[in-house]
């Protein structure tokens, strides 16, 4: 036989605890120590974070000087390529009257040639690459 009680149920909220019914005065210091824990905690980790990017940042900045130097020769390359083509088009001008186009023709039919490219449309020939271009690759990092 059970009995039913005019009583409510207890739940959580019927529980009863000590926080906060302490004094403030002697918890203050318990309370100080922790925040300074944390907030040590907190300034490591924001430093390390810091090494982190610092280190990175060294590392894009040397990427980008080896980008430069590497733009510079080609830059060079360029020229030195050019002022030769000058020197051998000025050479060749004294020869012959016109210059020589910067496309060349040719017949279909030299297409079919041993070592000869196919031809493109109007009879136009691909160039053949430099020997400079297949030596050094293109490289792209992320």
């Amino acid at each position: 036989m059970s009995r039913k009680s005019s009583r409510p149920a207890r739940s959580l909220t019927d529980i009863r605890t000590v926080a906060g019914k302490g004094s403030d005065a002697s918890q203050r210091g318990y309370t100080n120590y922790f925040e300074m824990g944390a907030l040590e905690l907190e300034r490591l980790r924001r430093s390390q974070e810091r090494e982190v990017a610092m280190r990175r940042v060294g590392e894009i900045d040397r990427r980008i000087e080896e980008i430069d130097a590497q733009m510079a020769r080609l830059r060079s390359e360029v020229d030195a390529n050019r002022a030769q083509r000058a020197g051998q088009e000025g050479a060749a001008g004294a020869r012959q009257a016109s210059p020589s186009p910067t496309r060349r023709r040719t017949d279909p039919q030299a297409a079919s040639k041993v070592g000869a490219s196919a031809p493109l449309r109007g009879g136009v020939t691909r160039a053949e690459p430099t020997e400079s271009a297949s030596r050094s690759g293109l490289r792209i990092r992320y």
